[in-house]
């Protein structure tokens, strides 16, 4: 059995995408990671992405290098991934989404370099409370 994992990335939407077209992304993300057993959340800010996710290890990183080449996507960094210790953040959820609508928000995330001290899953975690996530597709 595949281990579960867990991934976090940001990202910057390209120029040449429209914003609105992440209401697309999280459709079409919602109905192919039920199908792949991935949960996550996708923050959107207007311009920068954050996304979390997990589920079985060759399954989320697959999905992460789709989304790497997925052209509405500029800048995707990793900030950090492993194997998930423990229960899932987001069980029911195949993809949540919260916009953020406060210009810092996203900042630690995008900014965040891997050996700095604080994990990217701790900035994560602290940021969750502020969202109003919308679950969507649950169960």
């Amino acid at each position: 059995m595949d281990a579960l994992y867990q991934l976090i990335y940001t990202s910057f939407l390209s120029a040449d995408a429209d914003p609105h077209c992440v209401t697309e992304i999280v459709s079409q993300a919602r109905s192919k990671n039920r199908q792949q057993k991935i949960t996550g959340v996708l923050i959107f800010d207007g311009l920068r992405f954050c996304q979390y996710l997990e589920g079985p290890s060759h399954a989320v990183r697959t999905l992460s290098e789709r989304i790497r080449n997925d052209s509405r996507h500029i800048h995707f960094q990793i900030k950090e991934h492993g194997t998930l210790q423990g229960d899932r953040r987001f069980t029911y959820w195949p993809m949540a989404f919260a916009a953020c609508g406060d210009p810092d928000g996203l900042n630690e995330l995008h900014k965040f370099v891997t050996g700095s001290g604080e994990s990217a899953f701790t900035l994560f975690e602290r940021l969750l409370p502020s969202l109003d996530l919308e679950p969507g597709g649950a169960r």
